[in-house]
């Protein structure tokens, strides 16, 4: 009998081997960790700095806002606890629980330096703030009591304006200089480990009330598109966020057994940039040329296997302040033609650039647009180059059309930083440098509306304007597309496609 039961043990014992079964990706689950794969590398670390989308998605892991925008866009809180608003005065509460990773407490002087930070000449994001009339913080046993006041009404203040607003460590800034964005301190659920122009290695924080599930992520800086296909084939990343050509989508499709695919409609508007100080692009009629002579539905079909949508302004079509009435000017390039024998012999016979990144996409795109703009009878040329010469030289205006994105646009407010003639680089972001008064006057009282319906009265008929005046040509939405290892749990595609995901995530694997 104990030589039966002796054999029964054995048995089971080696058929309990045999059998797979989902475990932790390491011996300890605190030790967890994910690979997540990178078209570009964030241009910096410091949230002073930051305005590239990779930059700033990878900020809000390393510091906190005092409110941030959740996965549906909704408005939640961060830093602050809580906030009340009243007669032109936001007061938030802020815990004095706080701890910068670096492990000190934050205090008052923290607060007030961040503000000044931001609202500083040099900060890129300067213009947002300088609606402050004041900021005052008020310390009490367990809390700060922050109080904003503005000098006029802000709609977009709280959604759009805060979030980018992040809490600093004032004497370690002070100390690190223009080095800071080499070792970032803050206080967000992460803290820098390791940087180089391959990877990013972030450390999960333990010392926090809601820490991440992870104890790791490393960001790999892949540029090439199918590098990152085959890594992603090949099991080296965890998780490819709107990182997958459209093109290689279908080959996860059909491997949905190792593979999750996730998809939203997506932020992000992918757009033609004119510069008007070019003589000829100052012409209406020589914009228009354009605008009819690109095919964009042949575009999505065949380059972006439908995975987008014709765009007519910056907003998405589920946004709120969407202008409805607004249609995309048909592709018909006889007509083009015809106009563009109307144009000066100068500028019929000028050869036009279109500067583009050096990502393989972006130089697809831009030689069919290029391609398609040949068969209207311009004469265009195409010319790709590394992120940063390429943002460099749009920021300088050096160039007459330009392949980008805007990535992101939730409120109505994008349209006075893309279009407003005081947003001219190198502060601001009206790369095109496009100047309208009656546009000004819109985008100013759009700012101070805080009746919603007739905001949208307002940014409909600035968006009327943009469209009819041709100040860029839109181009699509692109979907968010997300490829997710199948041990990867939990994961969740915000509608603005921030990180936060790395917050719930766990990673499993088959034990044999």
């Amino acid at each position: 009998m104990i030589l039966i039961f002796a054999f029964l043990c054995v048995v089971y014992f080696l058929f309990s081997l045999n059998t797979k079964k989902p475990a932790l990706s390491s011996e300890d689950g605190k030790k967890q960790y994910v690979v997540v794969a990178l078209g570009s590398e964030p241009r910096t670390l410091d949230p002073r700095r930051a305005t590239d989308a990779n930059g700033m998605r990878i900020v809000d892991l390393l510091f906190q806002s005092l409110v941030r925008i959740g996965p549906r866009l909704e408005i939640q809180p961060s830093a602050a606890q809580s906030w009340n608003y009243e007669d032109k005065i936001y007061t938030f509460f802020i815990g004095k629980h706080l701890t910068f990773s670096n492990g000190r407490k934050i205090n008052k002087e923290d607060i007030l330096f961040s503000f000044a930070e931001y609202r500083s000449e040099k900060s890129p994001f300067s213009s947002a703030f300088q609606i402050i009339e004041s900021v005052d913080v008020k310390e009490k046993e367990k809390q700060f009591i922050l109080s904003i006041k503005l000098k006029t009404e802000s709609a977009k203040f709280l959604s759009s304006d805060l979030p980018v607003l992040k809490i600093l460590p004032k004497e370690e800034v002070l100390s690190a200089g223009s080095d800071f964005h080499k070792k970032p301190i803050g206080t967000g659920p992460f803290k820098l480990e390791a940087r180089d122009s391959s990877r990013l290695i972030l450390n999960a924080r333990t010392d926090q009330v809601a820490s991440p599930k992870i104890h790791k992520v490393i960001f790999k800086i892949i540029r090439d598109d199918f590098t990152r296909f085959q890594k992603m084939l090949n099991k080296e990343i965890d998780v490819a966020q709107s990182e997958i050509s459209f093109q290689k989508i279908g080959h996860f499709l059909d491997k949905k057994d190792h593979f999750q695919i996730f998809r939203r409609p997506g932020l992000s508007m992918t757009y033609l940039l004119i510069n008007f100080k070019d003589e000829c692009l100052k012409k209406k009629d020589m914009r228009k040329v354009m605008a009819l002579s690109l095919n964009r539905s042949e575009i999505i079909q065949h380059k972006l296997n439908s995975f987008a949508r014709v765009a007519t302004t910056i907003l998405g079509s589920n946004n709120f302040f969407f202008n409805k009435d607004i249609t995309v000017l048909p592709y018909d390039p006889k007509q083009a033609m015809k106009i563009l024998n109307h144009l000066p012999v100068s500028c019929r016979q000028q050869t036009f650039s279109i500067k583009t990144s050096s990502a393989r996409s972006a130089m697809d795109h831009g030689k069919v647009l290029s391609l398609q703009l040949r068969k209207a009878g311009l004469k265009i040329k195409m010319e790709s180059f590394e992120w940063g010469t390429f943002y460099g030289d749009l920021n300088a205006g050096r160039f007459q059309l330009a392949l980008l994105k805007w990535v992101g646009a939730i409120d109505p407010d994008i349209y006075r930083l893309a279009f407003h003639s005081k947003e001219h680089p190198p502060k601001g972001r009206n790369r095109g440098f496009y100047h309208n008064k009656l546009l000004d006057q819109l985008l100013d009282r759009g700012i101070t509306m805080m009746d919603k319906e007739q905001r949208r009265v307002i940014y409909n008929h600035v968006q009327k304007i943009i469209h009819e005046d041709l100040v860029f040509i839109p181009l699509w939405h692109e979907d968010q597309i997300t490829v997710v290892q199948k041990n990867i749990l939990n994961y969740h595609l915000s509608d603005n496609g921030d990180f936060r995901y790395l917050m719930e995530i766990m990673k499993v694997q088959q034990v044999d």
